[in-house]
């Protein structure tokens, strides 16, 4: 510890035996003022909270959004000694504060507090603390969460009353509450940029945002800062660190459509990009990546993460299951990723397969999943599109998991080679975290891609290898195994609600 020495003695005041009533009054304003805090406009206001996002073994990043000017830094360190610091920061009303927390050990708990100011003002306001672990060194056990396809935004119009947006708000509280979880992996279609027919018109702080897909920059933001409020998914991010896995209705699609017949117009994608990055953190900052922070991977524990951009590097409309691509530099990346990896599992993340199946109503082909997306219309034939060379690589390079989103159920199985052996790569669909029933989920179509077995049922119509309820998938890594549960949300049984529905092994 640093010795600073004994601090000189202060003189005293000395005050005069008859003061002026006028200097008595200064000298007094002088005290009161070395006294109490400069300033007092009650409470600071936000419009988000504190989002933790993108855990690393030696940190996390906090980020708040202000509604007007301010002054912050955070303390944190273990919940006993709260003691390291971050710099002073300044934002405007709607700038981004973003803190790098730092200098930490892997496999810790941490605790930090956000000390913030107007300017101008003396005095801190300490916020409520919030709680954080690191990623997990290797050999450690790891369990989080993932949840598929929110439509946070979208729900939201159609009225906080409704089913749909009941179940996702209880899907969040089951997350929150869940303690086991170190972080989680949020998939796309979250504030709902790219939105043909799903969102409502909606007012929020006075501004009209709606319907649709945005047409200005002001609705992209306000979407993004509606979605990551308290109202939504700002209490998830708060009680673990997020990363984000985007979708196609988060608008940041390589291709345009100046007729707007699919609604993704050449705007869209700039729109999107620019209220992510200024209502969230960029995944670069933390992660080996692209620079834009939708594609990126880490490790923690004995799994290696890979999060897929399978919207980015597509630069026309895909109108058939060859026409979807992760772009050739990509592709390499993944295969550099996972052939320098030395963690026992590998999972690789996306919004859905490159090529699958689609409902050729839509205006563009949608790559809907599923084993049976192949040449033969079987488990065991070759995928279509660039799924055959995505699937050789997690092949080649021992990777057990493809999980994909998109399609709003839940369906298991292992890729079966083309001489009747399991691949090792297992391929799972992320389910929903609220919402409705999706259209297509009924169609004789889709029922019969999602029939694994052949037994005449869709697997997500079994509640054995699959289901349509909402909730999310909780995974645990731990030795030679990776447990992959789905805990259900039910609004109208408070017996199963919260519970586990259904459980998948991956063995190494």
């Amino acid at each position: 510890m640093i010795d600073f020495g004994t601090p000189p003695r202060a003189s005293p005041i000395v005050i005069p035996r008859r003061l002026h009533p006028i200097m008595l009054l200064l000298l007094f304003s002088c005290l009161l003022s070395a006294i109490l805090p400069a300033g007092d406009g009650g409470p600071i206001a936000f419009h988000d909270d504190e989002i933790l996002s993108h855990a690393r073994a030696d940190g996390v990043t906090l980020s708040l959004l202000p509604a007007e000017p301010v002054e912050a830094y955070v303390r944190y360190g273990p919940p006993a000694a709260v003691t390291a610091r971050t710099p002073l920061a300044t934002a405007g009303d709607d700038e981004l504060l973003v803190f790098d927390l730092g200098g930490l050990a892997p496999s810790g708990q941490y605790q930090a507090e956000v000390l913030v100011r107007r300017p101008g003002e003396r005095a801190f306001t300490v916020r409520a603390p919030v709680s954080f672990g690191t990623l997990k060194a290797p050999g450690d056990p790891v369990t989080f969460g993932v949840v598929a396809d929110t439509h946070a935004y979208a729900v939201w119009t159609k009225g906080t009353g409704l089913f749909g947006f009941q179940k996702l708000v209880r899907t969040v509280e089951h997350m929150v509450a869940d303690d086991s979880l170190d972080f989680v992996l949020i998939g796309g279609d979250i504030a709902m940029t790219h939105c043909s027919g799903g969102c409502a018109a909606a007012t929020i702080d006075g501004v009209d945002v709606g319907p649709g897909t945005v047409d200005t920059q002001q609705e992209a933001d306000l979407r993004y800062r509606l979605t990551f409020s308290d109202v939504i998914l700002g209490p998830l991010a708060k009680a673990h660190p997020i990363s984000l896995v985007l979708g196609n209705h988060d608008g940041e699609a390589g291709f345009g459509d100046v007729e707007g017949t699919c609604s993704q117009f050449d705007t869209t994608a700039g729109f999107s990009r620019n209220a992510r990055l200024g209502h969230l953190p960029n995944a670069s900052d933390s992660y080996d990546g692209n620079r834009a922070g939708t594609a990126y991977t880490f490790r923690t524990g004995d799994v290696q993460i890979v999060v897929l951009d399978v919207m980015r590097y597509n630069a026309t409309i895909p109108v058939g299951p060859d026409e979807w691509t992760l772009g050739a530099g990509q592709l390499a990346w993944l295969e550099q990723t996972l052939r320098s990896s030395e963690a026992p599992f590998k999972f690789v993340f996306g919004e859905h397969l490159l090529g699958g199946s689609s409902d050729p109503e839509h205006c563009y082909w949608y790559g809907r999943g599923g084993l049976r997306s192949t040449d033969t219309g079987e488990v065991d034939g070759m995928f279509l599109g660039e799924q055959a060379l995505v699937q050789e690589v997690l092949r080649r390079h021992g990777a057990q998991l493809f999980l994909s989103f998109h399609d709003h159920v839940v369906a298991m199985g292992e890729k079966i080679s083309a001489d009747g052996t399991g691949s090792g790569v297992h391929y799972v669909i992320g389910g929903m975290a609220g919402g409705t029933v999706p259209p297509w989920a009924e169609s004789a179509w889709y029922k019969s891609q999602m029939d694994y077995d052949g037994d005449g049922i869709a697997e997500y119509e079994s509640e054995l290898t699959g289901t349509k309820q909402k909730g999310y998938f909780r995974i645990h890594v731990d030795g030679d195994a990776a447990t992959l549960e789905y805990v259900q949300t039910q609004i109208f049984d408070p017996t199963t609600d919260g519970t586990v529905l259904l459980t998948y092994t991956i063995e190494r």
